[in-house]
């Protein structure tokens, strides 16, 4: 027995895929993934880390996972590039390591894709470096 799956309403398969519902800037993108792994916060660590692109001042802002960091930003279409980044000096037991990886992924990101509330960073080489998920608050 032969099955087929009949889509009522669409005109092409891609129509069901889902699109941007986040928009780059101005969205709280909450870190989940580094270079293919799981990012899961340490109990020590004071805050999840993330990231803001603010459109209004043209700025990119966030928590790193043991320090503050704020910098400039540039877009042109889906190619972004983030720094330079200055970012506070607080010395954490936990999360250094997360930081590090974390801010390196940011300065190397050359673009990015956005599907649904989900966000992924792309290196130079087009490989996802970082991924996100974006986050609201009342």
């Amino acid at each position: 027995m032969v099955g087929f799956l009949v889509l009522l309403g669409c005109s092409k398969p891609d129509t069901i895929a889902p699109g941007p519902l986040a928009t780059l800037a101005n969205t709280y993108w909450k870190l989940t993934e580094l270079d293919g792994m799981p990012v899961v916060m340490d109990p020590g660590q004071e805050r999840e880390s993330f990231f803001q692109i603010q459109e209004g001042p043209g700025t990119v802002r966030g928590f790193s996972g043991c320090n503050q960091f704020s910098g400039a930003y540039r877009l042109d279409g889906h190619i972004l590039s983030l720094g330079p980044l200055a970012v506070t000096r607080k010395a954490c037991i936990v999360a250094m390591e997360l930081e590090r990886n974390f801010l390196e992924v940011l300065e190397e990101t050359a673009t990015f894709a956005i599907a649904g509330e989900n966000l992924t960073l792309f290196d130079a080489q087009s490989r996802p470096t970082g991924r996100f998920v974006a986050v609201y608050f009342d």
